[in-house]
């Protein structure tokens, strides 16, 4: 045939890939050759290329784009699972209990899981990882559950410039600055949190904070990046008030306990903007 079908596209999800050398690419053994060629799969764009076919196209060409009902039920079906708290078997099935176990463990409600659509996947590239979509966009976060070789985070091949994630949509009076998402959720049990996805902060990144808070902003970020936490904060500066904190000796932001991050230096804490659109 002159193109993969939908099956054979879908079906590249079921395999244990690995990412390009360029982060930019899912690279898999080629189902149109019999897995003797390697087929370079660019999600974002929807390309795709056999090197040992010498032949390749873009999903558009083939009457249906990377974000179609086709693609995202093949993918949901063959590599996500979609969990679901209200079902006692999916926290106790053998399979999905270290994914639940992992999650209270973070402070993940229910609202929390459907605020960042998180998943498990249980086959392809990603299998083993928790994926936290970011509230806006295409990005996404993958955060290893289990012990192993791999990364512990491999996250969406796409450019993070200006992406941020948001515990909240509408605009807030402040919101703590954190590194993680992880690190936000847990923040987020007492109030607005951004997290920024690394401890850079690109210029975009800065407009669309400007975007969510009006005044004042408290940055939490590892002790250990304290250089970081002066070119973030003085980034910010230039439009709110900073207040700059740190977690205690021996934790991150993730860790803090209740108390803890209700001591920081908040003007009003307001845990109930988060995880409503």
């Amino acid at each position: 045939m002159d193109h993969p079908s939908i099956q054979v596209l879908t079906s590249l999800f079921s395999q244990s890939g690995r990412l390009s050398a360029n982060g930019r690419e899912e690279v898999y053994d080629c189902p149109m050759c019999g897995g003797l060629g390697k087929l370079h799969f660019n999600r974002a764009g929807g390309k795709w290329y056999c090197f040992k076919e010498g032949r390749g196209g873009v999903l558009p060409q083939m009457g249906y784009s990377p974000g179609s009902p086709e693609i995202t039920r093949g993918r949901q079906e063959v590599a996500y699972y979609a969990p679901d708290f209200r079902r006692l078997d999916d926290q106790y099935h053998p399979t999905q209990r270290p994914f639940y176990q992992y999650l209270f463990s973070r402070h993940c409600t229910l609202e929390v899981i459907r605020w960042f659509r998180m998943s498990y996947a249980r086959a392809g590239l990603y299998k083993g990882y928790v994926i936290l979509q970011v509230p806006v966009g295409d990005y996404f976060v993958g955060r290893k559950v289990l012990d192993g070789p791999g990364p512990k985070y491999l996250n969406a091949p796409l450019s993070k410039r200006g992406v941020i994630c948001p515990t909240f949509t509408r605009p807030v009076d402040e919101a703590v600055i954190v590194e993680g998402v992880f690190d936000a959720i847990s923040v987020g049990r007492v109030g607005p949190a951004i997290a920024i996805l690394g401890k850079t902060l690109d210029h975009d990144q800065r407009v669309a904070i400007q975007g969510l808070v009006k005044s004042r902003i408290i940055l939490l970020l590892d002790r250990d990046a304290w250089k970081e936490v002066m070119l973030v904060g003085g980034a910010l500066a230039l439009f709110l008030n900073v207040v700059h904190s740190a977690p205690p000796q021996g934790k991150d932001p993730g860790t803090m306990e209740l108390e803890e991050l209700k001591a920081l230096p908040w003007s009003h804490c307001d845990e109930h903007v988060n995880w409503q659109s």
